[in-house]
Parts: C-alpha cells; structure tokens; sequence
C-alpha cells in the first residue's frame, strides 16, 4: 500500500484546518528528535507499538509544526499504526479521532473502512464526523458524499472548507461553490450540489455495501 506524505498544498490546507481553525492550545508536544526519521528493523515490536502510543496521544497537544510532524510520521508507518489509530477513532478527545481519521484517511487501507463506517455512525461531533466522512471519501469509498455535500451549508467556514477541499479533490468538481463565497452564492451552489448527487449516486458505488 503506497503511502502519501502531507505536501503543498495540503500542508496548507491542513494548517487551515487543524492549526488556524481549530487548535488554540498554547505549547506543544515533541515525542522525540527525529519526528520523520523511519526506523531501523531492531526498533520494531513492542518499541515501535510504544512509539505509535505515544504519537497518538501526543496529537491533542500539539499545533504547528509538531502536529504536522506526527501526522506525517503516521502516515509514514502506514499499516503498522493501524491498529492503535483505530482504537484511537474511540478516543474521548475529539480531536484524537479527528487526527486518527484522517491519518487513517492517507494511509489508503481499504481494510478500515468498516470500522470508521461504525464509528462514524455513532460519533456526534461536527468535526469528527466530517473528518471520518472525508477519510471514507478520500478511501473511495463513496456513501458518504451526501454528508460532505450537506457539510457546504454549514455556517462555520472551518466545516465548509473541509468538506469542499474534500469534494473537489475526488470528484474534481467545484460547481461553482466558494466557502468563503457570499450566503446567497453558496445556497445556490449547494442546490446543483445536491442536484449533481440525485443525479449521480447511483454512479458511486461504496467499497462495501451499506
């Protein structure tokens, strides 16, 4: 399974996301020196599971630069964190399970989406949801499109961005909607949205049936 390392723009976007939008916290966590530094095959087992631990439950500490650096550091161990960041979707902190999703999201393991599905469909936070949605999005697995669409109406521009960062990247669609677009331009952009996916969902056909 290939893994994909946080690049322009999405660096950017997810400094928007999580850094502008989101984390107000002052200070941070650094679990050791070397965040991007893969390693050697001794340090496997036990020592890399505890390494894992110990970036999860960094990520609602950090901001910045650090956060960035466990993302990606997770990203980078790929199948090997699966476990701990899908036991992290049950986190009582939000935002773990927003972090843990979409780490889950870029590693780009079909395997997990029956899990974030039955997550998903008990979580209640905004955030998380929209996140567990475009991670399932991002896996192409296509049920939850209609959540991200309904996300476009949104009054905080936070879920709107997301949720459209998300449908113009997969679907490389824009239907003329600007998060940061004047009231009357998005509600009339979220019509032919909503139009589009009446139209379209029976074309998306989820990895695994509903």
């Amino acid at each position: 399974m290939g893994l994909r390392l946080l690049s322009s723009p999405r660096v950017g976007n997810l400094i928007l996301l999580f850094v502008l939008g989101l984390l107000t916290l002052s200070g941070c966590v650094t679990v050791d020196d070397n965040p991007l530094e893969p390693r050697s095959d001794e340090e496997t087992g036990p020592l890399l599971k505890k390494q894992i631990e110990k970036r999860i439950e960094g990520l609602k500490y950090q901001r910045g630069v650090a956060l960035l650096d466990s993302l990606n550091w997770l990203i980078l161990y790929g199948d090997s964190a699966i476990p701990q960041l899908l036991e992290a979707l049950r986190s009582p902190d939000p935002r773990t399970r927003s972090y843990a999703a979409y780490v889950l999201g870029e590693i780009g393991n079909e395997e997990v989406v029956s899990t974030i599905r039955e997550v998903l469909d008990q979580e209640t936070h905004k955030l998380v949801k929209y996140e567990m949605a475009a991670s399932l999005v991002t896996l192409g697995d296509w049920g939850q499109i209609g959540l991200l669409i309904s996300g476009l109406e949104e009054d905080a521009r936070l879920f709107r961005f997301k949720c459209f960062e998300v449908l113009r990247k997969n679907l490389n669609l824009t239907l003329g909607y600007d998060p940061e677009g004047p009231e009357k331009e998005r509600i009339a952009s979220v019509s032919k949205w909503k139009a589009w996916w009446e139209r379209n969902q029976k074309n998306y056909t989820p990895i695994l049936k509903e």
